[in-house]
C-alpha cells in the first residue's frame, strides 16, 4: 500500500529517505529546537511532511553546504524555517521504490519497461547544489520523457539502497 504524501513517517522511513542513521535525526532533533516530531506512546517519533522537508534542508546546509550546526541556527533564526525547508529535496521522491513496487504486481512487464507515476516531474531536489553548480553541462528534467526520467528515479533510488545496504553490512 502506498502512503499518501500528507501521511506521517517514522523516523526509520525519514533516515532512509535522507539517506542518513536515525541516530543523526535524533541528534539534530537535539539541536534544532524547530524539528518536533509528533511522539507516541514508547517515545515513537512520527514526522510531518514539512518536518521532514526541515530536516532534508538541514541536510543540504550540513553536508552538501558544509555548514556548522551554529551557522545553520542562524540560518534558521534570521531566514525562517521556510527557507530551510526549501532547501530539501521534494518529498515525492521517496515514495520511487514503493511505486514501482506497486506497479511490479500489478503488472506482468518485466521491470525495466515499468514507469513509475510520479505527480512531480522537478528534478530540483534530487539534484544536490554542488552538481547544480557543476562546470559542465547537465540537462535538466524537462528534457527527458516521462519513461526516462523514471527509470532516472528508479536507478538512482536502487543505487541509494545498495549504499545503504553496504554501509550497514559494514557497521556488523
Amino acid at each position: 500500500m502506498i502512503k499518501s504524501p500528507d501521511a506521517f513517517r517514522t523516523i526509520s522511513e525519514v533516515a532512509e529517505w535522507l539517506d542518513t542513521p536515525a541516530y543523526v535525526l535524533r541528534f539534530w532533533e537535539g539541536r534544532f529546537s524547530q524539528i518536533k516530531p509528533v511522539k507516541r506512546a514508547g517515545g515513537r517519533r512520527y514526522y510531518r511532511p514539512h518536518d521532514m522537508l526541515l530536516l532534508g534542508g538541514i541536510k543540504q546546509l550540513l553536508h552538501v553546504d558544509k555548514r556548522s550546526i551554529d551557522d545553520v541556527k542562524k540560518i534558521l533564526k534570521d531566514q525562517g524555517v521556510e527557507f530551510v525547508s526549501n532547501l530539501s529535496r521534494d518529498l515525492q521522491t521517496q515514495t520511487v521504490s514503493t511505486q514501482r513496487e506497486h506497479n511490479t504486481s500489478k503488472t506482468n512487464e518485466p521491470p525495466e519497461k515499468q514507469t513509475v507515476n510520479n505527480k512531480s516531474n522537478n528534478s530540483i531536489g534530487l539534484v544536490s547544489c554542488s552538481v547544480r553548480n557543476a562546470p559542465f553541462r547537465i540537462a535538466t528534467a524537462n528534457a527527458y520523457d516521462k519513461n526516462t526520467m523514471a527509470e532516472i528515479e528508479t536507478l538512482y533510488y536502487e543505487l541509494r539502497m545498495a549504499r545503504s545496504s553496504m554501509r550497514r553490512a559494514n557497521n556488523r
